[in-house]
Formats: C-alpha cells, structure tokens, sequence
C-alpha cells in the first residue's frame, strides 16, 4: 500500500506534458534515455510484435526515478500514448521498479519490472508483473535505441 502511495504521489510530480505516438521529447536534461520493449507472456515475434517504450531516469546512488511513455494498448485509444511514472532500485547487477499510470488513463494497477543489468551496463532484460493477476510478460531496455528494432 505504502509502494503504492509513493508511486501516485511521483506519478502526479512526474507527469508534465503529453507526448504524440512515441515521438521522443526529452524532459529534463540530466536524465538517461532508455527505449524498451515489453511483451506479453506468449508473444513470441520479439521484432513485430511488444509494446515499445522510451523511459528518462534520473539516477542517484542506487536508486532512480523518472517518466515512461509507451504506445497506447487501450481499445479505441490506438495511435496514442500511455505516460507513466517509474521509481526503483539496483544492486549487484538487479534492478527492480514500480510503474504507475497517468490517473487520466483510467489504469489504475501497478506493474512490477525486475530484470538484470548487461555487463556492459547499456541493456536490461528481465520480467514484469501486475501483482494479484494472471498478466505477466517479460521486457527488454537499452540506453542505445529500440532493442525490438534489431
């Protein structure tokens, strides 16, 4: 309940500006890129098919915060973007975050990321889960561009 509150109250400090179809407008100057791809447990066309994303993360020590956009998967809301706000930790190579809707979205669930850092420390993979629901998937990010481009 506690992750939750947090996440609404940054989700509302977050969120400043819409953004058209994953056209890329950068937030602040002091943050990361990331641009990601999610999929649903099942997908198996890891180029065609997912849901793409970009992400601007600020970092602290072990820590980070930031905005994430990604096309809408919302029936009737094709063409759009879905904007919400991200927080989460890494250790030891793990990184783990919490993302929380746009409440205008209508979505009000949590999704949790968990994934690990390449050596390189320029890609993460991993898996995502709504918590209390059968939807799960996993999810690719990179710091160089769209890793379902490839």
């Amino acid at each position: 309940m506690k992750t939750g509150i947090v996440c609404m109250l940054l989700l509302m400090v977050t969120l400043t500006r819409s953004v058209a179809a994953l056209e890329e407008t950068r937030i602040e100057d002091d943050v990361e890129r990331w641009r990601g791809c999610y999929y649903y447990a099942g997908e198996t066309d890891l180029i065609k098919g997912g849901t793409r994303f970009y992400a601007d993360l600020l970092f602290g020590d072990a820590s980070f915060t930031g905005q994430l956009t990604e096309d809408s998967f919302i029936q009737g809301q094709e063409g759009q973007t879905l904007t919400s706000a991200v927080i989460g930790m890494s250790f030891n190579g793990m990184v783990s975050f919490t993302k929380a809707y746009d409440p205008d979205s209508g979505l009000t669930h949590l999704i949790m990321y968990l994934g690990t850092l390449s050596q390189g420390g320029k890609e993460i993979r991993g898996a995502w889960t709504i918590p209390e629901t059968t939807s799960f998937g996993s999810f690719i990010m990179s710091e160089r561009g769209y890793p379902c481009d490839s």
